[in-house]
């Protein structure tokens, strides 16, 4: 006997989706960097990672998956997903001020990165999958750390990928 899904669910793309945020990052951050501040010379992400930061060398940056809700509907035609991606940044400076004003600009870099990114993008090109599609950033500021001599301050970024499939 074979076992065969619903037609309206093909599954979770998690497995789809986190590399490609990660590839887009990789690809677009340090260019977006240049573009809104050309003349702070910012350095881009030493490492990205999946899942959690392993060499803590900043900035850093790790992408992995959060939460993923599907919501059938009634008629079983249509499967509404809200797939959400963790991505934590983080910045290192020597005073409160120079860690909070960086972590403020690789954010909105971040963010800028994030809304540009296509469909494509994040599904790939080959998803023959028919489904709508619509974004949203959000971003949370964690508290200033110390080692005594160097300030490390992280944010929270979560990218939610609201899917329909038909």
């Amino acid at each position: 006997m074979s076992w065969n899904p619903k037609a309206s669910f093909a599954g979770v793309m998690e497995d789809v989706v986190v590399p490609n945020v990660m590839a887009i990052v990789e690809d677009n951050f340090a260019l977006a960097l240049d573009y809104y501040y050309p003349a702070d010379l910012l350095p881009t992400f030493r490492e990205i990672t999946l899942g959690q930061v392993r060499r803590k060398e900043y900035p850093s940056c790790a992408v992995g998956p959060g939460d993923n809700l599907a919501v059938e509907s009634e008629d079983s035609a249509r499967l509404t997903q809200p797939l959400i991606v963790q991505i934590r940044i983080g910045v290192v400076a020597d005073t409160a001020d120079a860690v909070t004003e960086l972590i403020m600009k690789y954010v909105k870099v971040m963010h800028g990165v994030l809304i540009t990114a296509t469909k494509a993008d994040y599904f790939g090109d080959s998803n023959e999958r028919t489904f709508g599609f619509s974004l949203n950033v959000e971003h949370i500021y964690g508290s200033i750390l110390s080692n005594n001599s160097i300030l490390l301050r992280e944010a929270a970024l979560t990218l939610t990928l609201n899917f329909e499939s038909r």
